[in-house]
């Protein structure tokens, strides 16, 4: 998708000119390759961005999202999930909620 700079600088200028659909939002970019859309959410104000992936690609994500400012930790966290690309559907489905049900409650105690 980096190559496709068309592509990429689309969903970038989408998601920057449409920023009141991510301030303070929490993002869940499942499949995040380098992370790249995750970053622009980042950068579009998101309180919190969690971009799960399966394959060596995260090891990338990490060193794209710290080249950019935006370290894994409080606001980005990079989820290593091998699980995500042996599941079905459904387990995926399951797994999301629970995710994101673990997300809120999280953010309930902060």
């Amino acid at each position: 998708m980096l190559q496709d700079v068309v592509r990429t600088k689309t969903y970038q200028n989408v998601i920057y000119r449409n920023k009141f659909l991510f301030q303070n939002k929490v993002v869940l970019d499942v499949g995040a390759g380098t992370g790249i859309l995750s970053l622009f959410c980042a950068k579009a104000g998101a309180a919190h961005v969690y971009a799960v992936e399966c394959s060596h690609m995260a090891d990338m994500a990490k060193q794209i999202v710290e080249t950019n400012g935006l370290p894994d930790g409080e606001v980005f966290k990079i989820v290593v999930s091998s699980c995500i690309a042996s599941c079905g559907w459904g387990q995926l489905a399951t797994l999301l909620v629970k995710f994101s049900v673990a997300c809120y409650d999280l953010q309930k105690v902060a």
